[in-house]
C-alpha cells in the first residue's frame, strides 16, 4: 500500500514481543499513552530516509569521532548552491562544531543563509580538483583546517562536476569521426579521462538546460529515479572512478594526521602527504 509515512516500523529491540502484544490490545484512546512514541521508549522505532535532515550522512559519523570520513555528495545541485553542506554546517554550529570548506572559497553562513544567485559553477570546475577536503572542528576561526587540536574530522567530499569549457572544444573536434583522437587530446589536460564519460558526453550534446549548461552531470533526482539506461549508469561510475581513482592515496595520509593528532604516532608525516596537495587550489563563487 501507499506509505503516508515514508518509512516503515521496526520492533524495538529494548522490549519484547509481549509488549507490543499488549500494545495492539489495548482499545483507543488507552493505547495512545502506551509505548506509542517513535523514541526509544516506543515499541516501534520508526525507520525512514534520513534525507530530510542529513542528506549526505555525516552527523551520525561526526557524533562518533570518525576521523577520515569521506562523502559523494551525489544529490541534485545543478545550481551550485551546496545546500546539503550548508544544511550540515548548520546542524554542527548548533552543537557548537564548525565546518570548513577551503577549496570552496567564500563558503560561510553568509553564502549558505544568503538568497542571492551568488554560486560555485558545476561546469567550471577546476580541471586539478577532483575533490573537495575540509574539516570539522570546535574552532570557529581555523577556516583553512590547520589548528590540530579542536579538529574532530577530516572531510573528503567527491562532487558531480566537471571542467566543461575545458572539454567542449575536444567534443567539438570529435564530429563524429576521429574521436580517439579528440580524447587522447583532451587526456594531456585531463588525465586518464574515461572515454565511456567522454562518449556519453558527445552522445548528449544536445541535452542542455535553458541556460545553456549541459545536464550531465547533475541529472534531476526524479530523472535518475526512473531512468535505468544503462549508459547514463556507465558514465557516472566512470566519472567517480576517475575523479576517486588517487583518493586512496590521499586518505593514508589523512588517517596517519589523525594517529598523529590523537598520540597514537609520533612519527612525522611523509614528504607525500606535505604539503596537502588537494589544498592548492580553490573553487571561488560564481556570480
Amino acid at each position: 500500500g501507499f506509505n503516508l509515512n515514508w518509512g516503515t516500523d521496526l520492533p524495538n529491540p529494548r522490549y519484547q514481543d509481549t509488549l507490543r502484544a499488549q500494545h495492539n490490545f489495548l482499545p483507543f484512546p488507552l493505547n495512545w499513552g502506551h509505548h506509542r512514541g517513535h523514541n526509544h521508549n516506543g515499541a516501534w522505532i520508526h525507520l525512514s530516509d534520513g534525507g530530510m535532515s542529513d542528506n549526505l550522512g555525516v552527523f551520525s559519523l561526526v557524533r562518533r569521532a570518525v576521523p577520515v570520513i569521506i562523502v559523494a555528495d551525489a544529490a541534485q545541485d545543478d545550481k551550485g548552491n551546496f545546500a546539503d553542506l550548508c544544511r550540515l554546517r548548520g546542524q554542527l554550529k548548533r552543537r557548537g562544531l564548525h565546518l570548513h570548506m577551503p577549496q570552496l572559497g567564500g563558503f560561510s553562513a553568509a553564502f549558505c543563509e544568503s538568497k542571492s544567485k551568488r554560486h560555485y559553477d558545476i561546469w567550471d570546475w577546476h580541471p586539478k580538483l577532483l575533490w573537495l577536503e575540509g574539516c570539522i572542528t570546535k574552532d570557529e576561526r581555523d577556516d583553512v583546517c590547520k589548528n590540530a587540536q579542536p579538529l574532530i574530522s577530516r572531510l573528503v567530499l567527491l562532487k558531480p562536476a566537471l571542467p566543461q569549457r575545458l572539454i567542449d572544444p575536444h567534443l567539438r573536434s570529435c564530429n563524429g569521426k576521429d574521436c580517439a583522437l579528440s580524447l587522447s587530446n583532451l587526456r594531456h589536460e585531463l588525465p586518464n579521462f574515461p572515454g565511456e564519460v567522454f562518449g556519453f558526453m558527445y552522445k548528449n550534446q544536445t541535452a542542455k538546460r535553458r541556460n545553456g549548461d549541459p545536464i550531465f552531470p547533475q541529472h534531476s533526482t526524479v530523472f535518475m529515479t526512473v531512468n535505468s539506461s544503462p549508459w547514463l549508469f556507465g558514465a557516472y561510475r566512470e566519472l567517480a572512478r576517475w575523479q576517486s581513482a588517487k583518493l586512496p592515496e590521499r586518505i593514508v595520509c589523512l588517517h596517519a594526521e589523525a594517529r598523529i593528532r590523537t598520540g597514537l604516532n609520533d612519527a612525522p608525516l611523509s614528504e607525500d602527504c606535505v604539503p596537502q596537495p588537494s589544498l592548492l587550489y580553490q573553487v571561488n563563487l560564481a556570480k
